[in-house]
């Protein structure tokens, strides 16, 4: 087992239970905790006036661990996805912060998320040597159609003689990754819900299974009140959209999903019906972050934290930049791009001329106010996507900067022609997207994946450039 604290034993919680009890000796209730969208965020914040709401995984286990500890017969925690990229705790250790973290707190799984791709499917692979708890994804395959060994279609939970199937896959997302990350593995989205329906039944008529779930890396929210995808399970366990909701399809399931960065948690609470002789849905509950955040740090999760934090204080300490106005998600992509032009003109200065460059918009993930941190910067800005020199005619590039779904910058282009070629950066989230290229007829030429984005803006904020 990874245990990289040293003699602290790593696994929380041991919970073994008889799998042959008569439905009298059974568990009446089970409740099933989950949250989703982490995205490493290890500390606890509490900000209202950046409205930034985290409880941190000392406050999660706070909770979760007090509860299995209280009702270990009854009580389940599962994860929906997208639980390592953000922090700088887990991205400097690629996740394994966040996997240690839920061994001690004692999740049962993981849905495999977009954000899991981040790091490409070899530190999803590696890292789920290190877990304690199986990664799902039913609809996950490789170029030659095959189920990944890390991609588990679903596992079986025990408490208390009460056996729970938890079906796991990934939304239609794949559009959110870029396409050197998803290295050729692809989701059937269009064949998901009959993967799941054929692995429900048999968890719950070949393997006596009492409840059945589906931890869902995607949302059924924007189609709720016609939402009838998911047939022969309980519950739906969602994930991707960072909304916090609950509610109940047209077929009578109930769905839930929590918002991002461990705000809150969610339940599901399922009871023994005798009349009917199974398990119903009875109840669910959302535990707030003013709740969470006021509980006391547990010792656990307290260590596994202070592990991590050792190798990144110092960045957490460095202040790059101070403001008094908040820079907005859409000023710090605008910001990015400059940034990230200027770079490569002055380190190819005389031997190639860059006109400008793109990023996607939505690259700025958080706002930035006061003084702002390594730390912060990471949070803000966390993806480590290579930076792509794109040849493109100036035409389609005038055109991209029309689309509010890129950040661009240009340099003086005065002197450039409608239809001349022309070079640029672009980070390869957008770059290596075949539709992007068609549609702006640009090809790709040499990319460096020696500096990242969110280092060259940190150089930037160094220097005093934003002020300018």
């Amino acid at each position: 087992m990874y245990s990289p604290i040293g003699e602290y034993d790593i696994k929380s919680i041991q919970l073994q239970f008889s799998d042959v009890l008569t439905p009298k000796e059974k568990s009446k209730n089970i409740e099933i905790y989950t949250i989703n969208d982490t995205h490493g965020a290890a500390d606890t914040i509490v900000d209202s006036s950046s409205k930034k709401y985290q409880s941190g995984i000392k406050k999660l286990s706070a909770y979760l661990v007090s509860e299995e500890r209280k009702r270990p017969e009854e009580v389940v925690a599962l994860c929906s996805g997208d639980m390592w990229q953000g922090g700088i705790q887990s991205n400097r250790s690629r996740g394994k912060s966040m996997i240690d973290w839920m061994n001690v707190a004692g999740f049962e799984s993981m849905a495999i998320g977009n954000h899991e791709f981040d790091w490409k499917p070899e530190t999803i692979e590696e890292n789920s040597s290190f877990a304690d708890f199986p990664f799902l994804g039913i609809n996950i395959r490789d170029a030659n159609g095959n189920r990944p060994s890390w991609a588990k279609p679903s596992t079986i939970v025990s408490r208390g003689g009460v056996r729970i199937g938890v079906v796991g896959a990934i939304g239609d997302v794949a559009s959110s990754i870029s396409v050197s990350s998803l290295s050729g593995y692809s989701f059937h989205w269009s064949e998901t819900p009959k993967m799941v329906e054929e692995e429900a039944n048999r968890l719950r008529y070949q393997e006596g299974c009492d409840i059945v779930v589906l931890s869902l890396h995607g949302s059924s929210s924007s189609n709720a009140a016609n939402c009838d995808l998911w047939d022969g399970v309980d519950g739906v366990l969602e994930g991707h959209t960072h909304s916090s909701y609950f509610f109940i399809d047209k077929k009578g399931v109930p769905h839930v999903q929590t918002y991002a960065n461990g705000s809150n948690i969610r339940s599901l609470k399922f009871a023994y019906d005798e009349n009917a002789n199974k398990y119903k849905y009875v109840s669910n509950a959302n535990v707030e972050n003013a709740y969470l955040s006021s509980l006391e740090d547990e010792p656990m999760a307290s260590k596994v934290y202070d592990h991590y934090e050792e190798s990144v204080s110092s960045l957490k300490k460095e202040v790059l930049y101070h403001t008094e106005e908040v820079i907005s998600k859409s000023e710090l992509a605008s910001f990015s791009s400059k940034c990230l032009y200027e770079y490569y003109e002055d380190k190819y200065e005389g031997t190639r001329k860059f006109v400008g460059a793109a990023i996607n918009s939505g690259a700025a993930r958080q706002e930035l106010n006061g003084d702002i941190t390594y730390a912060d910067l990471i949070n803000a800005l966390p993806f480590e996507n290579e930076n792509v020199f794109v040849h493109i005619p100036f035409n389609y590039f005038q055109a991209m900067q029309k689309n509010s779904y890129y950040s661009t910058y240009s340099s003086d282009v005065s002197d450039i022609s409608f239809s001349q070629e022309v070079e640029i950066v672009m980070v390869s989230y957008v770059s290596d997207k075949a539709s992007e290229q068609s549609k702006y007829h640009f090809s790709c030429d040499d990319r460096d994946g020696t500096y990242y984005l969110f280092d060259i803006v940190a150089d930037a904020f160094r220097e005093g450039k934003y002020a300018s």
